[in-house]
């Protein structure tokens, strides 16, 4: 995401690999680096405290949790980056084990209290519990613009499914 970011700003940062969200967040609280690009669930509570200022949210309409943060689009027009979580099965799954768990899945995530949890740690519920290939476009758009700046994606593999 901060490649797409740095690609569609037309700006220059050095990436900096880690191992994970947690040890990225912690080092720019440490002041180590200037900034990072993670979802809203690993940040949320330090922009609360006080130890992180967000700058902008990269999903495509601002948090209803809070609502003061401009999306990066605000400045930046047309960027998005959004952060997902997925369920996965083997191949060869039968379709109708599919369906069944596609349908619980949706039953327990669109449940009052889940979705009241997840929005006051900045998740919302997709619309869809398939990646649709719009998606994998998108992401395939942000691994060019890893690959121009020589972030190396090539284990990075996603298999969309209508």
């Amino acid at each position: 995401a901060m490649a797409a970011f740095t690609d569609a700003a037309k700006i220059e940062l050095t990436h900096v690999p880690y191992r994970g969200t947690n040890p990225a967040v912690t080092d720019v609280i440490a002041g180590h680096v200037q900034l990072t690009l993670t979802g809203a669930t690993a940040l949320l509570e330090h922009v609360r405290s006080g130890k992180l200022r967000a700058l902008g949210v990269a999903g495509p309409k601002r948090l209803e949790s809070e609502p003061g943060i401009p999306t990066i689009a605000e400045t930046l027009p047309g960027f998005e980056a959004s952060q997902w979580y997925g369920v996965v099965a083997p191949a060869g799954v039968p379709e109708p084990v599919i369906q069944r768990l596609n349908a619980e899945i949706r039953r327990a995530m669109e449940a009052p209290e889940i979705v009241e949890a997840l929005a006051r740690d900045g998740a919302q519920v997709a619309e869809r519990v398939a990646l649709a290939l719009g998606e994998a476009a998108k992401l395939a758009k942000i691994g060019g613009a890893a690959r121009r700046i020589n972030i190396d994606v090539d284990g990075a593999c996603i298999e969309a499914t209508p």
